[in-house]
């Protein structure tokens, strides 16, 4: 059985990907992040400034040409000073990030990061990841009940710790 849940490895993209080719699973979590997207819409989360938001596109667009129609930029309502890539190629610019960051250069390096987890495919990876480790925990929990939790919560940390190290070495 634990043969079934190992998530083998998973190609970068190398250009836009054509989601017809994608396997169920990760159409699924595609999906999933387009209805946050739609979320944060409905919410009025998004903050509306067209040249801010073409500004970050732009960068965005130099550093990774090859995916100039699949990675977009939005802007959050956040004082927190965070940014994060979803699976489909959404990246969310919280305000709080911007008044932190002194040139384009340090912008640069903050979309680089999280370009590199949209073109490794961290967002399916760790989707991947985290519903082996609940199938694992299941498993386990069967013979000793307080184990599943802990041990599906600190893998699925330390995986998220590697691949922010990814990212950043990337």
């Amino acid at each position: 059985a634990l043969v079934g849940c190992a998530a083998g490895p998973v190609k970068p993209f190398t250009a836009a990907p054509d989601r017809a080719g994608m396997r169920a699973d990760e159409k699924s979590v595609w999906e999933a992040s387009n209805e946050q997207d739609d979320a944060f819409q409905n919410m009025g989360a998004d903050y509306d400034d067209p040249a801010l938001t073409a500004y970050i596109q732009g960068i965005v667009n130099k550093l990774y040409p090859e995916f100039r129609n699949t990675i977009h930029v939005h802007l959050l309502r956040s004082p927190v000073p965070n940014a994060f890539m979803m699976a489909n190629g959404s990246c969310y610019v919280q305000l709080g990030i911007l008044p932190l960051l002194q040139d384009e250069a340090q912008l640069a390096i903050v979309w680089g990061h999280e370009g590199i987890h949209f073109t490794d495919r961290h967002g399916f990876q760790e989707h991947s990841y985290a519903i082996n480790s609940a199938v694992l925990g299941v498993m386990v929990g069967m013979v000793i009940p307080i184990i599943p939790v802990a041990m599906a919560y600190s893998s699925i940390a330390g995986y998220s710790v590697q691949m922010e190290s990814q990212a950043d070495h990337e």
